[in-house]
């Protein structure tokens, strides 16, 4: 008789969409992301989760909607110091990778995934919804900082005031460990 492995199976990929499915259908009214403008220029937001297993960040990317401007994503660890951040390219494409050279190996514990854009024109993929927004973004402990492009050395924490959960995630790995 089969029985399976006994550890934590982690997705080889995680993002919004997929973290956080049940809250964010439900409490949006939406089955999928759509492109909107960021809300403002120089604007950075994290967004907090939780490794399982130790493994091998491989890259972060973004689900874009019509692009323009600058963008750059980073990786942060639970006090807000950087282990990673891309550095500002141009937006371009559906989903937008940024490659971290030879990964990141991240123990478990919390992380938060930052992203900034230097204009207000630019879409991500987001979830939203104005009469549910202010608890969702309690719910999910979502953080901003103004003034953020690039992204800092350090997050400056204040919660986050915009109606607003991008579509972001990570490429992971538990290979080669």
């Amino acid at each position: 008789m089969y029985s399976p492995p006994q550890w934590n199976w982690l997705p080889m990929c995680m993002d919004t969409g997929r973290l956080y499915a049940h809250d964010l259908h439900t409490t949006t009214a939406s089955s999928s992301s759509g492109g909107t403008a960021w809300p403002s220029a120089n604007l950075a937001l994290f967004l907090p989760f939780y490794i399982r297993v130790p493994g091998i960040i491989q890259s972060l990317y973004t689900l874009n909607g019509t692009t323009g401007g600058n963008i750059d994503a980073g990786l942060y660890n639970e006090a807000g110091a950087a282990l990673f951040r891309n550095g500002s390219v141009a937006q371009a494409g559906a989903v937008q990778a940024f490659t971290i050279t030879g990964g990141l190996s991240v123990g478990t514990g919390r992380y938060w995934f930052g992203v900034a854009k230097d204009d207000a024109v630019g879409q991500l993929r987001r979830w939203t919804n104005a009469t549910n927004m202010t608890n969702i973004q309690k719910m999910f402990a979502m953080a901003q900082m103004t003034a953020s492009f690039p992204l800092p050395a350090t997050i400056t924490f204040a919660a986050s005031a915009q109606a607003y959960i991008p579509h972001i995630g990570i490429n992971f790995t538990t290979q080669g460990i």
